[in-house]
């Protein structure tokens, strides 16, 4: 593999990064660019042992272009720094079919499953940390909220099994557990069958009950940036000792109760709460 090096001295590598080309080892198995770089220094400057070459930032593989390696741990941290900071400048290029406005955006939807972009490296490093955001209705069911429910029920599962399968490299996972808080989740997030509040429709009685209870419970939601608080100090913690981590206004008084009384109990609970006979 040809890689045209640009600049290298004791701290850094900068490397003009081919096309088509992954940067890290990937499914398909091809020669990547991480791999390829490290043997070519062990080779040229006749390094015993494992060769360090730290990756602090990423070009996707169809595209070509400039890339920063770190040569020391040193390097890594201040580099990584400066990315956080956003001191760390880019400038793209890009061939387009016919002639763009003054200004323009361009737009385009693709998924990537995230544990292949950063768990190669946190295994390499052997530390890191995954926060997944869940919710109370990963723990409880409520009623006209089933798809995202079983969302909820899905990433709580998901991650115990994915921490679980990362913590002997040394990453640790955890799951936050937000009660009610004041976000769009209640306005553009929340979205009901039409023909379910409809006079003729058998839920409709029980889908306005709740939403009444919801109207009447907003001026107790609470402010999503002591969520944003939780993230913060999870992250600076050196090992996440819990797995769960419930908040906000009595949730973990509710995720105890529900775990402690029968389902009979809680049942007749829920529905008294909301003024529904059964």
């Amino acid at each position: 593999m040809n890689i045209p090096i640009l600049f290298e001295d004791n701290h850094l590598l900068v490397v003009e990064k081919p096309v088509n080309v992954p940067v890290q080892e990937d499914n398909s198995g091809d020669r990547d660019l991480l791999t390829a770089l490290k043997e070519d220094i062990k080779v040229r400057y006749q390094k015993p042992g494992n060769v360090y070459l730290g990756l602090v930032h990423r070009l996707d593989r169809p595209v070509g272009g400039v890339m920063v390696f770190a040569k020391t741990s040193k390097a890594a941290s201040r580099l990584s720094d400066a990315i956080r900071r956003q001191k760390f400048e880019r400038t793209y290029l890009a061939v387009v079919r016919g002639i763009p406005q003054e200004e323009a955006r361009l737009e385009h939807f693709l998924y990537k499953d995230q544990r292949n972009i950063v768990l190669p490296y946190m295994r390499e490093r052997k530390r890191g940390k995954i926060i997944n955001m869940s919710s109370i209705s990963g723990k409880m069911g409520f009623p006209g909220l089933s798809p995202y429910v079983a969302s909820k029920y899905a990433l709580e599962g998901w991650t115990e099994c994915l921490r679980l399968e990362v913590k002997p490299f040394g990453i640790d996972v955890a799951l936050i557990e937000p009660g009610s808080y004041k976000t769009s989740i209640w306005s553009t997030g929340k979205k009901i069958a039409a023909n379910s509040t409809l006079g003729s429709s058998p839920y409709s009685p029980y889908l306005k009950a709740i939403e009444n209870q919801l109207e009447k419970g907003k001026s107790k939601y609470g402010d999503p940036r002591d969520v944003a608080l939780l993230i913060v100090d999870l992250c600076m913690q050196k090992e996440l000792q819990a797995l769960r981590n419930p908040i906000g206004r009595g949730v973990k008084t509710a995720l105890n109760l529900k775990s402690i009384i029968p389902w009979k109990l809680w049942e007749k609970v829920f529905f008294h709460k909301l003024k529904i006979k059964k």
